[in-house]
């Protein structure tokens, strides 16, 4: 008897916990869910990148606007992060140092501030000393207009190439090396 109610227990079990499966692959672009942040990179090739839509974002302390469209010319790495997230503290400074040090070659880092205020991301920057640009996306609904792109991974990085084509991107917090490798392999290319 108590046989019976062990496999029929591990049967309802088994049952319930099938509801709970996705049909979708892991990390499947489409997917509009969760999607695990495990710094997992793609860097596509030349010829599979898809135009980036092109996004225009609030400049957070200013009046102005950040466009893809006005970053032409630019190897473009937007990093969406929230002051309230501790990997995406944890990294500002190593996105800091990849600014300082390859600028000059055409790399412009953007920081998209989501879920958060204007007073919270300036404050932070401030604190860490940080000096490329921040922008709003507060309620995540631009950065969810990128078609082909995960979005609801925080921090995550989307790589635009100087075409302004989406050429890849990581998500959860990025290996240092890992993201200058990344970046310096699209500085190298031609527009």
């Amino acid at each position: 008897m108590i046989r019976r109610r062990f496999i029929v227990g591990a049967l309802v079990a088994a049952i319930a916990l099938s509801g709970c499966a996705s049909s979708s692959k892991p990390n499947d672009p489409n997917e509009l869910g969760f999607v695990s942040a495990d710094g997992s990179a793609v860097l596509k090739d030349s010829n599979q990148r898809a135009d980036a839509v092109d996004l225009s974002f609030p400049v957070i302390a200013s009046d102005s606007t950040w466009s893809v469209s006005d970053a032409r010319g630019k190897v473009v790495l937007l990093n969406v992060w929230g002051p309230w997230c501790a990997p995406c503290r944890k990294e500002f400074p190593e996105l800091q140092a990849l600014s300082t040090e390859l600028s000059a070659d055409g790399l412009e880092i953007v920081g998209v501030a989501t879920r958060t205020t204007d007073t919270a991301v300036t404050s932070f920057v401030a604190s860490q000393g940080i000096s490329f640009a921040q922008v709003a996306d507060f309620d995540s609904l631009i950065m969810s207009g990128l078609s082909g792109v995960p979005s609801s991974t925080v921090p995550s990085s989307v790589l635009i190439d100087r075409q302004g084509r989406i050429a890849g991107w990581v998500l959860g917090a990025a290996d240092p090396v890992l993201l200058k490798s990344l970046l310096k392999s699209l500085l190298e290319e031609t527009a």
